[in-house]
């Protein structure tokens, strides 16, 4: 019982067609998530902007808390 086969034996345009479908629908899923987080940094990006106001950063005081005093 023979389980190897031969390399002649194989349909290369077939193979070559599978493996193109494939990578086909890999780069869609690809792009499906891109656009999916593209739009997700979007809403996030507006939601921000709305609220601009509402935050307001400390300035330097971060960095003057650091400062050695001695």
């Amino acid at each position: 019982m023979n389980i190897c086969f031969e390399i002649s034996d194989v349909d290369w345009a077939l193979t070559k067609d599978i493996f193109g479908l494939i990578a086909t629908v890999v780069s869609l899923v690809g792009v499906g998530v891109a656009t999916y987080f593209g739009f997700r940094g979007l809403s996030v990006w507006r939601k921000q902007l709305r609220l601009g106001g509402v935050y307001e950063t400390r300035g330097d005081s971060g960095l003057e808390a650091g400062v050695y005093q001695g």
